[in-house]
């Protein structure tokens, strides 16, 4: 498990908590409530996440939403890389039901082993009362071998192969 911050400040007055789902929740987690963005003047706001992904790669975001027929329609992942923010996915969310929207961030090589940086950015609201909810936000990700670990592997790799030849003779 990593750390993290969530930031969405940038909602500012639009911030809001509504009903949520267990839809993308950790095991045994119930339902709670969820993180809402609410209202056209807030178009183009956006939730950062800053966090370590030391010791890991392949990324992957995942989260549940959901939003009002005049909610935020054209939604986006942004990643921070290079200096600048760059596009990753775009979004628009169900007005039903839940949905899990799931990001490949895996070819994303300098969000790895490091620190790591994206944005959800919420746009397309028409009416004051549209909205779109947020919850059960997930970056998983594989474990990259300490460096030192691997060089051991492959050492006692060596020393196998080794140890079988000299016993072969």
């Amino acid at each position: 498990m990593g750390n993290g911050t969530l930031d969405f400040t940038s909602f500012g007055t639009g911030a809001t908590s509504l009903g949520g789902t267990d839809l993308n929740a950790q095991a045994s987690v119930l339902a709670g409530d969820s993180l809402g963005l609410s209202g056209m003047s807030h178009n183009g706001a956006f939730a950062q996440i800053d966090l370590s992904t030391a010791g890991m790669a392949d990324l992957s975001l995942s989260f549940a939403t959901r939003r009002t027929a005049t909610g935020f329609s054209n939604n986006r992942v942004e990643a921070w890389i290079g200096g600048s923010w760059t596009l990753v996915s775009t979004f628009s969310g169900p007005t039903t039901t839940w949905e899990v929207i799931t990001v490949d961030l895996s070819a994303l090589n300098a969000l790895e082993n490091g620190l790591a940086s994206l944005r959800l950015v919420f746009d397309g609201a028409t009416s004051g009362s549209g909205n779109i909810r947020i919850d059960n936000l997930t970056i998983e990700g594989s474990a990259v071998p300490v460096p030192g670990a691997v060089a051991l592997l492959g050492l006692a790799g060596v020393l196998g192969t080794r140890r079988r030849r000299a016993g072969a003779a």
